[in-house]
């Protein structure tokens, strides 16, 4: 039964690269007239009051940081996020799970290259 084994343990361990690879999360962040990010609480109060969404782009989400090369406009089929973590969607599932595949995917491997796959 080593040829199963030698064929389940790379499609587990593709399976779980590709999923992985699949959840592209870009930056959502709250930011002043100076493109300076600011608490997300500024942009939760309506009117904004010189304060805007920025999504995408460079730069980090820590407050007073500088965000570049970003839109302020979401684009169509990204997956935004103000703190860096998807709570929903595809990406939630995945997430969650990502880790218990890599294992199996792992002792898949260990399987195959030790010769303990029986049967």
């Amino acid at each position: 039964m080593r040829r199963s084994a030698a064929i389940l343990t790379p499609m587990l361990a593709s399976t779980a690269v590709t999923l992985l690879a699949g959840c592209s999360v870009q930056m959502q962040r709250c930011i002043d007239t100076s493109n300076r990010v600011v608490e997300p609480a500024h942009c939760s109060v309506i009117p904004h009051d010189g304060y805007s969404y920025y999504y995408g782009g460079l730069g980090s989400y820590e407050v007073g940081s500088i965000a570049l090369d970003g839109a302020f406009q979401p684009e169509d089929g990204e997956l935004y996020s103000l703190t860096g973590t998807v709570r929903e969607g595809f990406g939630t599932f995945f997430s969650e799970y990502a880790v218990d595949i890599l294992f199996v995917a792992a002792i898949g491997i260990v399987i195959v290259t030790t010769g303990s796959f029986t049967s």
